[in-house]
């Protein structure tokens, strides 16, 4: 920054940075060339433009899940809810000339609405699909283990016995074929003719982030989506943007920067790609920042967030660290007016909020935010991970009380070590203003790899790989008999080997691995922890009794929760050498995901 500020010539620092990440072999020297000579020109508009920027503040939002804190003021910020803590609606206003209680289809009291779900009602099934990455360069026999991020290329040449891309994937670092793409909507469109709701969560383009470009980028996900549309043309499809739709990788900038800097190329590209599903009303939203909603019907709406504006690797919430885009507060204000007339909400993004690389400032507004309207939150779904899971969020300061169900994956792409996967969930939707936009129950469906790529001639076997009440031994989907699994998984190895199976969708090779108990523990911890600061608490909380993973002090109430103390902000310390290093690693595992 020192270098920049001083003069430093644009091109003699990228040369110089370009060298470094060579020299200590961070990655390959292509990529290495590739990603300094497309961010370069970004970081340096940024450290030239807003003084306010220090390295401090850079580490404490990009860095923090390795060690990196920041005391930067401008980074800690607090939404103040108040103004839309309004009275919830509970009862119709008297009519001024009947003076009787009316109703109206446009406001209802949702807290009149049973949960209770009852059995053999009209539901709605809902395709959640997320991390196609598919790669249209894939070529069939090439060496998946290569220097890059990404592999399975002509390039890459030809590879070895035991290193070749299969057919139809690989577990490598390779993404998803095209005509894997292909298969799969197939045998979605077929297997499953009544859909009516797609959540589709992000992230079309692949891995290969050292070479993308704005035109190849949107070549992929206009035609990414287009397929989509073929193959369902009567499903109402949500698209979210995922990290890896812009160039460079996960670089969201703020309103009001240069052309040459801005995101806005990939909010016109994909208004224009999504104009079919996107309503038109909510168009200004989107290409603000990516962000809009859709009004399902008269009781319950969609909002679509775009997540990406927290990650850390969005390097753009250095130059505009609080509510980068006034997302937060548009979405407080949304969730208000749908409080106000009774409707219910899904909340929909690309990187889940909890996530580690989700910086905690804004993590932890977005907590406040659930908690104040977790009676209208029915439920959340993003990707990124490419992982099954789920996750919860719990009561401010009743952690007994798990309030909002997480769904997380699983991803279309291999990418890495994972069978393809999708979800179908069931939900109480359609029986008007009686719905309660419950999810009854979910089930995954995936190809074993191994088997699909020893015939290539023949598709790929997809099955029912679990049905989420029958796996986890549960009555029902509500946050209730979900916190109690989690408990159940944190003393009985028996129901956690169930889910961790599930998680990595019953792939040997990442099972093979195994999960001893800090593996189990990070696992568990990220499902109950709501942003990272928690997480790092709960990885170092002790347990009270042998063989339990999770404390029960940690379901407690009030202040007695170990996770209520203050996590603090102290700036890191660490050796500088070591902290370039971390940037570098940590950086190239973000960018792979």
């Amino acid at each position: 920054m020192q270098n920049a500020r001083s003069g430093g010539d644009l091109n003699t620092l990228m040369d110089l940075a370009t060298f470094g990440c060579t020299f200590f072999r961070i990655t390959s020297p292509e990529m290495c060339k590739g990603l300094v000579h497309s961010f370069g020109p970004i970081l340096h508009y940024m450290v030239m433009n807003k003084p306010s920027i220090t390295a401090e503040r850079f580490c404490g939002i990009s860095l923090q899940s390795s060690g990196c804190t920041t005391t930067d003021p401008d980074s800690h910020w607090k939404l103040d809810l108040s103004q839309y803590n309004l009275v919830p609606v509970s009862v119709e206003p008297a009519s001024p000339k009947t003076g009787e209680v009316e109703t109206s289809p446009r406001r209802r009291n949702y807290n009149s609405i049973d949960n209770n779900v009852p059995k053999g009602i009209r539901t709605l099934k809902v395709l959640h699909l997320t991390d196609i990455h598919v790669d249209m360069d894939y070529h069939f026999g090439a060496m998946t283990d290569c220097e890059n991020e990404m592999c399975c290329h002509v390039e890459n040449g030809k590879g070895p016995p035991g290193k070749r891309a299969g057919y139809f994937g690989d577990y490598n670092k390779c993404d998803l074929p095209f005509h894997s793409y292909m298969d799969a909507l197939q045998h979605i469109s077929s297997t499953h003719p009544d859909i009516d709701v797609i959540y589709l969560t992000g992230d079309f383009v692949p891995h290969n982030i050292w070479s993308t470009s704005i035109a190849g980028n949107v070549e992929t996900l206009v035609n990414a989506s287009q397929y989509i549309n073929d193959f369902f043309p009567r499903a109402k499809v949500i698209p979210v943007i995922g990290n890896h739709e812009t160039h460079p990788v996960n670089m969201f900038s703020p309103f009001g920067v240069p052309s040459n800097y801005s995101t806005d190329w990939l909010y016109s590209a994909a208004a224009r790609a999504w104009s079919h599903w996107i309503p038109k009303e909510s168009i200004h939203n989107f290409l603000h920042a990516g962000f809009y909603d859709v009004e399902v019907d008269h009781y319950f709406r969609v909002i679509v967030l775009n997540t990406n504006l927290c990650y850390g690797y969005n390097f753009w919430q250095s130059f505009e660290p609080r509510d980068p885009s006034g997302q937060l507060r548009w979405l407080a204000r949304e969730l208000q007016r749908s409080e106000d007339i009774g409707q219910f909400v899904h909340i929909l993004g690309h990187v889940a909020p909890s996530e580690a690389d989700c910086f905690t400032v804004w993590s932890q507004n977005f907590y406040d935010i659930i908690n104040r309207y977790s009676s209208i939150v029915k439920a959340q779904f993003y990707g990124h991970t490419h992982f099954d899971e789920f996750r919860l969020y719990y009561h401010n300061y009743n952690r007994s009380q798990a309030i909002s169900p997480v769904w997380i994956g699983a991803s279309l792409t291999p990418y890495t070590n994972l069978n393809p996967g999708y979800k179908i969930f069931t939900i109480d939707g359609a029986r008007g203003a009686e719905s309660t936009w419950n999810i009854i129950d979910h089930e995954t469906w995936i190809y074993n790899l191994t088997d699909a790529n020893l015939n290539p001639h023949l598709p790929p076997r997809w099955y029912k790989l679990y049905q989420a009440t029958e796996a986890f031994e549960i009555p029902d989907m509500s946050p209730e008999s979900l916190n109690n699994f989690v408990q159940r998984m944190s003393s009985n190895i028996t129901a956690f080997n169930t889910y961790y199976r599930l998680y990595h969708k019953a792939t040997d090779a990442a099972l093979d691995e195994g999960c001893d108990n800090l593996c189990r523990k990070r696992i568990l911890c990220g499902i109950v922890t709501p942003h990272y600061g928690e997480h790092k608490m709960c990885l170092q909380l002790q347990s009270n009794v042998d063989g339990i993973v999770l404390p029960a002090s940690i379901f407690s109430v009030g202040g007695d929760s170990p996770l209520r103390a203050n996590f603090g902000t102290r700036s890191s310390t660490d050796n500088p050498f070591q902290r370039v290093l971390s940037f570098g690693r940590s950086l190239l595992r973000a960018l792979g995901k």
